[in-house]
């Protein structure tokens, strides 16, 4: 990709998953938005993404909006994209790990 957001509507997306792959560090440059920058770096579809914005605060709540997230992104083929403050980073990760698939 030479031009516009590598990896947001680009075929770029697909040599950023192989990067990952072979644990290359994939860095994206400045840009408009910190939610692109994170499409561009993801190697997830660009061609299709949601951004969902901050996840609830209870647990519970939390947990369940996680695996609807991941079926949205099964049945879709959509990436999922949130926000989470830097203090309630630690939890949303363990969170993550937990309930996801791999």
């Amino acid at each position: 990709s030479e031009a516009g957001c590598p990896g947001v509507a680009d075929p770029g997306a697909e040599v950023v998953k192989i990067a990952h792959r072979e644990r290359i560090q994939v860095v994206p440059m400045v840009g408009p938005s910190s939610i692109l920058l994170a499409m561009m770096a993801s190697g997830m579809n660009g061609q299709n993404f949601a951004f969902n914005g901050y996840l609830p605060i209870d647990k519970a709540a939390r947990k369940s909006e996680i695996r609807n997230l991941e079926k949205l992104s099964v049945e879709k083929n959509q990436a999922q994209s949130f926000i989470e403050t830097p203090y309630r980073n630690n939890k949303m990760l363990e969170d993550l790990i937990q309930i996801l698939h791999p």
